[in-house]
């Protein structure tokens, strides 16, 4: 799948270990003050794996690299601001690529 979620034919496949930062965050005793994501369109799937994460209240910030144009990335924004995140409107639009293959993508920074 490439950055805007479309199918994505590649000439080499690559097995991978995944899981979520959720579950990887209970089984090493951690818990993240603050937290970069960023994996070319996925971002929706990483913050379902991560719901724990952020309720909890030792989660201060987020940055996440997200698309407008992508009805899945603008539920991503919903979702953060219903764990009580709130990020700067003006910082983002200052962000977002004007044009080319990445316009509408820009970097929020969340913050509680």
């Amino acid at each position: 799948m490439g950055f805007d979620l479309q199918p994505r034919k590649s000439a080499h496949k690559q097995g991978c270990l995944v899981t979520t930062l959720d579950k990887f965050c209970k089984e090493a005793g951690v818990t993240p003050t603050h937290i970069k994501i960023d994996v070319d369109g996925l971002e929706p799937r990483v913050l379902s794996g991560l719901r724990a994460t952020l309720a909890s209240d030792t989660c201060k910030s987020l940055i996440i690299e997200l698309n407008s144009n992508l009805s899945g990335h603008r539920a991503a924004i919903e979702l953060l601001e219903g764990f009580g995140f709130n990020y700067d409107s003006d910082q983002v639009k200052n962000s977002l690529r004007k044009d080319g293959i990445f316009k509408g993508v820009g970097e929020y920074v969340f913050n509680r």
